[in-house]
């Protein structure tokens, strides 16, 4: 089959082009495998003239199948791409997949098939003719695990994106998926699919970032992941895979699960930045929000942070 995948753009953004989303280069990466042509429209910074004129493109194309991903400040735009579809290249099956989708996918009715979690693990049924109209990704036996693929970073400008960390080039990658934490505003608490951490293989890990530097010349990492510390000797055996790179790193913790053993590989590993979601300096606020965190929580992992040298 011949599949258009479409990034949807975030205009809500100071700049679209700082990382390139890894989710849709993920399911492009799925289908490259298993024999299927891509077509790659990044919409990421275009208005709704270009972003038109490119479908209106890639039409003539006989494209079999359009695939969009969207969060749910993307859904207009998401929307607008089927409008456009309809109008273009009429009859033919439109997907949409990604966070919204995942978390609210009554609302995407007009699409002809909606998938509800990790694309990559659905992709290659949701393009067949008899897919069902909702294709819930934890619903389905053998479904539920990670299924890793670099993302197809050579479909995009990868040049076009432009990141970095201590003044050294850098781009996104995500180590692990999943956070079982509860926090009242998450729509994700309410996803069993969603709970479960899920952590890649080291070594492949390792291997991509290698990837990353060789073909791109990355110097520097942010991973995505909800936060890198949910697994203490996961995270510590990771550093000591990436120490050997000289890298610049940066990543998103669990205040609660915070300590001088990680800090300290973190460190060496070439960390130098880490964030965590303080939310509130007040204790009360704290436990509504079901964070698992409190003030003097934070402080902590502020100061150990700041002990071994990490912003």
């Amino acid at each position: 089959m011949k599949i258009c995948l479409i990034q949807t753009p975030s205009p809500f953004l100071l700049d679209e082009k700082v990382v390139p989303s890894l989710g849709i280069l993920q399911v492009a990466a799925v289908l490259e495998e298993a024999g299927h042509e891509i077509v790659f429209l990044d919409f990421s910074g275009l208005d709704k003239d270009h972003m038109k004129m490119l479908l209106l493109a890639v039409s003539d194309q006989k494209i079999d199948t359009y695939a969009v991903t969207a969060t749910t400040p993307q859904f207009p735009s998401a929307v607008d791409a089927l409008g456009w579809i309809r109008e273009i290249d009429p009859g033919k099956k439109v997907i949409i997949g990604g966070p919204h989708a995942t978390v609210a996918p009554t609302s995407c009715e007009m699409f002809d098939v909606v998938v509800a979690g990790d694309g990559e693990l659905a992709i290659l049924d949701a393009i067949q003719p008899d897919a069902p109209k909702v294709f819930d990704v934890s619903k389905v036996k053998d479904k539920g695990s990670l299924m890793w693929h670099w993302p197809s970073r050579h479909l995009i400008d990868f040049a076009s994106y432009h990141y970095s960390l201590n003044g050294k080039p850098a781009t996104s990658m995500m180590w692990s998926q999943g956070c079982p934490y509860g926090c009242l505003w998450c729509s994700g608490r309410l996803i069993p699919f969603y709970r479960r951490q899920r952590q890649r293989p080291i070594d492949d890990v390792v291997k991509e970032t290698e990837h990353l530097l060789e073909r791109y010349g990355m110097q520097g990492i942010t991973a995505y992941d909800d936060e890198v510390n949910i697994q203490n000797e996961a995270l510590i055996l990771l550093c000591n895979g990436l120490k050997p790179l000289s890298l610049k790193l940066r990543a998103f913790i669990k205040a609660n699960l915070f300590n001088d053993c990680q800090a300290e590989a973190m460190a060496e590993a070439g960390f130098v930045e880490i964030c965590s979601g303080i939310e509130s300096g007040s204790d009360r606020i704290l436990g509504i929000m079901q964070k698992q965190t409190t003030y003097d929580i934070n402080l902590r992992a502020r100061n150990i942070a700041k002990k071994h040298g990490i912003r």
